[in-house]
């Protein structure tokens, strides 16, 4: 089975269109705001000038490339978070968790402090986030694994595939805690599994969408930040205004989990489904 993919997919129009003209409404809005356009640059060009094809065609190109922007820094930060707050999706439906947010010792000052800034900076999330997990200490509340009989027949279809097919002859226990071993069990189910491809296709852009647009109300949160404090709010106001913003990009961070969640059971399952026929086919050769 061929898979074709279109020069403009549809992860394109969701994972970097989308997100990426909010970001251009939302410099446009600020630049507004702070009455910047009496700078040198906005008189440089004047977008009142421009008319028709002129003004949509850099406009829908800005948003696309701010769209791989807003993309790749919700990758190193929305993402990071979650799998250093819980563990990579491919371990949490196994039951297996991350033990603590940051690293012990003495050698690992300088990740602790990117992972701090990353915290802070995503703050909308990780505060709540740290509430959920620390103060209640309920991380299956967000990542519920799955039943004990799916996660042994993950578990020993994904040890079958790394003996027989990766070259691991006798993978230890700790491979799937220790190791990021989904990579081979994603591709493995590329190869072996079509039918299932578009599915997980689509849960990459869905996942990718919630994960920006995550990103994007982060950013919309620390301006509305500036704008009440600049503008002289209320201390009931600011707190209105946060609180929905709060509450507004979680829930699309919870919507990012759902769906990195759903692509990678789809990887796993396609790749046991793909195993057992894998041997069946084998064993029927050999007989």
């Amino acid at each position: 089975m061929e898979i074709k993919q279109n020069p403009f997919s549809f992860y394109d129009f969701l994972g970097y269109f989308v997100p990426g003209s909010l970001f251009v409404y939302l410099l446009i809005s600020v630049s507004s705001h702070a009455a910047v356009k009496d700078s040198a640059l906005f008189k440089f060009v004047s977008v009142a000038d421009l008319k028709g094809v002129e003004l949509y065609t850099p406009l829908i190109l800005l948003a696309y490339i701010s769209g791989h922007f807003i993309n790749f820094l919700s990758a190193m930060t929305v993402e990071k978070h979650l799998n250093w707050m819980y563990g990579f999706p491919s371990k949490t439906l196994l039951g297996m968790y991350q033990d603590s947010y940051f690293l012990s010792g003495s050698d690992n000052i300088k990740n602790n402090s990117v992972r701090a800034t990353v915290a802070f900076i995503l703050l909308p999330i990780s505060a709540v986030d740290f509430f959920v997990n620390y103060v209640f200490g309920i991380k299956n509340l967000v990542n519920k694994e799955l039943d004990p009989m799916m996660k042994t027949i993950i578990k020993r279809k994904a040890a079958i595939i790394l003996s027989r097919f990766a070259g691991l002859e006798a993978p230890p226990k700790e491979t799937i805690r220790e190791t990021n071993y989904f990579l081979f069990i994603y591709h493995f189910a590329l190869e072996h599994s079509v039918n299932h491809v578009p599915k997980m296709q689509n849960y990459v852009a869905l996942f990718g969408l919630m994960r920006t647009l995550t990103f994007y109300f982060v950013i919309l949160f620390w301006v509305a930040v500036w704008h009440l404090a600049y503008s002289g709010a209320s201390i009931l106001m600011f707190m209105v205004v946060s609180l929905s913003v709060i509450f507004v990009s979680y829930t699309f961070y919870l919507g990012f989990i759902k769906f990195y969640r759903r692509f990678t059971l789809e990887a796993l399952m396609a790749a046991a489904v793909a195993c057992s026929k894998v041997e069946e086919s084998a064993a029927n050769d050999v007989k």
